[in-house]
């Protein structure tokens, strides 16, 4: 009997899409796309190309490779804000799911300790308040039993 491919952990079922996949691989076509010269002339990684000393009459110079450089750091920048955007609303939900309910105990639990605290201070003020009342009214009532 042969048994299915487990999935790692992380890893999508079958049946689930990633919206976040889905839009990076959409990027990355674009990305291709946009790399694709219409013409024959580029060289693939197979070829062997001069370099741009010996190629003459070529109309490609160096302000090409700089427009080319750009193109590139603009997508690259591009794709960084697209996949920033996505993510920085699952990660807040990320967190408010899971550090809401422990932040909410942990303040739970100090107003819980600060409530017990003061409490505690107040019954000990209270009863030196009253004890010292009362010390000084029976003090004051064996003056007047003396006199």
């Amino acid at each position: 009997m042969i048994l299915p491919r487990a999935r790692a952990v992380g890893e999508p079922r079958e049946d689930e899409s990633d919206p976040l996949l889905e839009r990076v691989d959409l990027l990355l076509k674009r990305h291709r796309q946009m790399l694709r010269a219409p013409d024959d002339d580029v060289p693939v990684l197979t070829e062997v190309v001069p370099p741009q000393d010996s190629m003459p009459g070529d109309a490609r110079g160096p302000e090409t490779a700089v427009l080319a450089a750009e193109s590139v750091q603009e997508l690259v920048t591009g794709m960084r804000r697209e996949i920033l955007a996505h993510l920085e609303p699952r990660i807040a939900t990320m967190f408010a799911d899971t550090l809401g309910p422990t932040l909410a105990a942990a303040v739970e639990q100090a107003l819980a300790d600060a409530r017990d605290g003061l409490t505690e201070e107040i019954r000990r003020i209270v009863h030196a308040a009253v004890d010292a009342s009362v010390a000084r009214a029976l003090e004051a009532g064996q003056n007047d039993d003396s006199d």
